[in-house]
């Protein structure tokens, strides 16, 4: 039975997800910063998917995983990759970045 158990359990990229889609608003930089990159990416996709359902909007979502992507420390091309998205999504994510630099996040 325990063996069952254990092919149950989810990836950090799965977990990150699913604490990032039920996420009201960022978790601290200190809970997320500790985490496998694999988690904090499935985190940024969890809480864009969230975003652009609340807002209707794929545009404030792309946005938002630019600038937690940022925030996280998250390679860029990482993160696309994980979200495969097209070139004028890309542009969205690119511009979460640069501002969440302008605002001293991240360094990617």
């Amino acid at each position: 039975m325990a063996k069952e158990n254990r092919s149950c359990q989810r990836s950090p990229f799965a977990l990150g997800f699913e604490h990032g889609a039920e996420a009201v608003e960022d978790a601290p930089l200190h809970e997320i910063e500790s985490r496998v990159p694999e988690y904090r990416i499935g985190y940024v996709i969890g809480r864009t998917y969230s975003e652009a359902i609340r807002h209707v909007s794929l545009e404030a979502g792309f946005k938002l995983a630019g600038e937690l992507g940022a925030r996280f420390d998250i390679d860029k091309a990482d993160l696309v990759s994980a979200l495969q998205v097209s070139a004028g999504c890309r542009r969205l994510i690119d511009e979460g970045y640069v501002q969440a630099a302008g605002r001293g996040s991240g360094s990617r």
